[in-house]
């Protein structure tokens, strides 16, 4: 009989999984468009609005590796999230120091990486709650800090300890720690505070993604031939038609 795993471990390791799969699959198509016309123009604009004096030609190969990077660390996460759901310490480590390492660079990015930035504090935060440090110590082997350095022995008859150096004889040996006797103080009847905060954020995650589609979808209706006409004037959206092999109307309808 194995321990039951906390929702908490179940929920940060999901969270952690699919934010490292995402960002594999975005970064994996960052590199396979590298060097294009539309990411030198946005690369020259962002470099623009900060004043750097720095050209896009010798920049490039310096993103590049930040990119490969970016890219190792996200498959990891993935494998590390794997892993850290089947106890195993070191990749709960792993995991817990690349979320972090996330959320730092996202709060950086600005506002719109808040919210990654959150989700990523989260993932550590499941990672290190009391449920889910007690779960990887019995899952370890080792006796969980909230149930004493000892376990307790049970009442009555028990083995009787071969004498020893400071052993006396007769002495009842504690019977050896077993995880199974101490499943309930692992999962909690209740629901834990950490899955209700998990729920909360993603359902003000997903409601705040619901609302914007929303506006994108209205504005498309509602503004078709205005938007059917900037992708004819801009140069930008005009190479993301031409490379579409449709229409304005026909892309913007899509």
């Amino acid at each position: 009989m194995s321990t039951p795993r906390p929702r908490s471990v179940t929920l940060g390791c999901v969270y952690g999984g699919l934010g490292g799969l995402l960002s594999t699959i975005l970064l994996f198509e960052v590199l396979q468009g590298w060097g294009s016309l539309e990411m030198q123009e946005a690369i020259d604009a962002s470099l623009t609005q900060l004043g750097a004096d720095v050209g896009v030609d010798a920049l490039l190969p310096t993103l590049r590796w930040v990119v490969m990077g970016l890219l190792v660390a996200s498959i990891a996460a993935t494998v590390f999230a794997f892993y850290a759901a089947r106890g195993h310490q070191a990749s709960r480590i792993g995991l817990s120091l690349l979320s972090g390492f996330a959320a730092v660079t996202f709060v950086l990015s600005g506002v719109a990486g808040l919210l990654p930035a959150l989700l990523a504090g989260l993932v550590v935060y499941l990672l290190w709650s009391a449920p889910a440090r007690e779960w990887f110590a019995v899952v370890n082997g080792r006796t969980p800090v909230s149930l004493g350095a000892a376990p307790t022995v049970r009442p009555g008859p028990g083995p009787t300890a071969p004498p020893g150096p400071g052993t006396a004889p007769g002495t009842v040996a504690p019977p050896p720690y077993d995880p199974v006797q101490h499943a309930h103080h692992v999962v909690a009847p209740a629901r834990p505070r950490p899955v209700t905060l998990a729920l909360s954020v993603a359902g003000i995650g997903s409601a705040l993604g619901t609302a914007a589609c929303g506006l994108v979808l209205a504005a498309l209706v509602l503004f078709r031939d205005d938007v059917v006409r900037q992708y004819g004037e801009n140069d930008m959206l005009a190479r993301q038609v031409e490379n579409a092999g449709m229409t304005p109307a026909q892309l913007v309808d899509v």
